[in-house]
């Protein structure tokens, strides 16, 4: 898997809404006192690999400045992930889990000496949160004992799902989240077209990075198309088998995901009676709104929230079953 961040190595610098927990490690760091491990937490979309990367680099370099130079031959290194300073370890493919052998590669890996004398020795994990037990059990030596100037920089989606045990021997850092206004103005750097960044954001969870990465894959006509099947049925009284079929082909997970969005934006605009303009031309929000359908609105989404987690579970119910079911609890809502 790509260890490398997508707006690396042009960019060397920690993303607008980094910037009090990037000015936090630096401090540490001018103080010798930065701790020998950290655990990252923060939703996917956020930036965490791109400022784990960032600030790997810049304690690297070999000018000693707050941000990496890019031009060293440390910093080249890093940007062909050819640093021998440096180990990356995520999930191989397809796999669900870090397991025990990848955190043995870690171990060795603490126990040699550095490269270049008296530098950092760095360790970035990212999808901490999937290690299993064995692995989580393995890696706490390293981390209770770190040999020389080590840094291990644990990267999860989750704190939850991270052992008690790893937690309370690393140093916690909450990445935070951007406002409306950094969102926009990142995203626009891309995406220039208002309208569209606001549905962008709003199907990303106001994630930059995501919304981004939902740019780059143009699922934006997914949900394009999703809309005009909701709204067949809600104008039209279209068949949610008919509307199913012509759903059937795309990404399961992303049409759950583009209807949970869907919901919240509707359970908001229920409460406030008023739709966002992202909405506003759909048919089937104006009825959702218009009889005030609480407890249809909230059913809807719970089914949703509970399909979504069996898919992340690895288990593969039929597709057709599943989205006809979707879009026939859909009907009802809006038939009452």
């Amino acid at each position: 898997m790509d260890n490398q961040s997508p707006y690396m190595p042009n960019n060397w610098e920690p993303l607008p809404w980094q910037q009090s927990v990037w000015r936090t490690l630096q401090s540490q760091q001018q103080q010798g006192r930065l701790a020998h491990a950290w655990l990252v937490v923060g939703e996917s979309g956020l930036g965490k690999r791109h400022f784990v990367q960032a600030i790997a680099a810049s304690l690297l370099c070999e000018q000693l400045q707050p941000q990496a130079c890019g031009q060293c031959q440390r910093c080249r290194l890093f940007s062909q992930h050819a640093n021998p300073d440096v180990l990356t370890i995520a999930l191989d493919d397809k796999a669900k889990q870090i397991k025990i052998d990848q955190v043995r590669v870690l171990t060795d890996f603490v126990q040699q000496t550095a490269f270049y004398s008296g530098g950092y020795q760095i360790v970035i994990m990212h999808h901490a949160h999937t290690m299993n037990t064995n692995a989580a059990n393995a890696l706490l030596k390293c981390l209770e004992e770190p040999q020389g100037k080590t840094l291990i920089f644990l990267v999860a989606d989750t704190l939850s799902t991270v052992l008690p045990t790893v937690r309370s021997r690393c140093q916690l850092l909450h990445m935070p989240t951007p406002n409306e206004d950094q969102a926009h103005q990142w995203l626009g750097q891309f995406v220039h077209e208002t309208d569209k960044q606001q549905r962008l954001l709003m199907l990303a969870q106001g994630k930059p990075l995501l919304a981004k990465t939902y740019a780059d894959e143009h699922a934006e006509t997914l949900f394009l198309t999703l809309c005009e099947q909701l709204d067949a049925i809600a104008v039209t009284q279209a068949d949610a088998i008919h509307a199913a079929k012509i759903l059937l082909n795309e990404n399961m997970m992303l049409c759950l995901q583009f209807r949970h969005q869907l919901i919240i934006a509707l359970i908001k605009a229920v409460h406030t009676n008023e739709l966002p303009d992202i909405l506003r031309d759909l048919a089937c929000a104006q009825t959702v709104v218009k009889y005030q359908r609480y407890d249809e609105v909230y059913r809807l989404l719970h089914w949703i929230s509970e399909q979504r987690h069996i898919l992340l579970q690895g288990l593969n119910p039929s597709p057709q079953l599943l989205l006809e079911r979707n879009l026939s609890l859909w009907a009802l809502l809006l038939i009452g």
